[in-house]
């Protein structure tokens, strides 16, 4: 999980039509979940979790080596991912390795940018892989002492751009 805190200085004088409003990153830190597997190691595992029994592997194979994937970090060992029965058990993993991650990673953001959660205006959390009601970013704001009036604005559905989403709406916001 990657925290990027953004701030924009206010103008000395109102912009001009022709002036974009520049965007500055105050501080970013990336938090990784603890499972760190070369990605051939995952190709069988992953195999197994992914295609039906007796499927042909020779597509998977090829697609998940030529995927320019050096290695990946899982929020629980990988044997543990076969036991999971059912999309809520799945999604609970999600959202305790979630909550974890990105509390570690906007803290150390905000210590880094000499921030305290009383400073944020604005929370965006983009996920691509678990959905919650309340979303993590309310549960978020709780637990690391946000404001009551921070706004929050959770991303979901766009899959690997999800994150450039977020940025672009938090420009748009600044």
């Amino acid at each position: 999980m990657r925290v990027p805190l953004i701030t924009e200085p206010a103008p000395a004088a109102p912009p001009s039509p022709d002036t974009a409003p520049v965007t500055t990153l105050a501080a970013v830190h990336t938090a990784l979940p603890p499972h760190r597997y070369p990605q051939d190691r995952l190709t069988e595992p992953l195999g197994d979790l992914c295609l039906a029994p007796g499927a042909d592997r020779a597509v998977f194979r090829r697609l998940h080596a030529s995927a320019g994937v050096r290695t990946r970090h899982l929020a629980l060992p990988i044997e543990r991912y076969a036991a999971l029965r059912d999309f809520r058990e799945s999604n609970e993993a999600w959202l305790t390795a979630g909550l974890d991650l990105a509390e570690q990673a906007l803290g150390t953001a905000l210590a880094q940018a000499g921030l305290a959660p009383a400073d944020v205006d604005l929370l965006v959390c983009a996920s691509i892989t678990g959905v919650a009601a309340p979303s993590l970013d309310a549960r978020l704001a709780g637990r690391i002492g946000l404001r009551p009036d921070v706004k929050r604005l959770p991303v979901f559905g766009l899959g690997c751009v999800a994150g450039a989403a977020g940025l672009a709406r938090v420009h748009d916001y600044l």
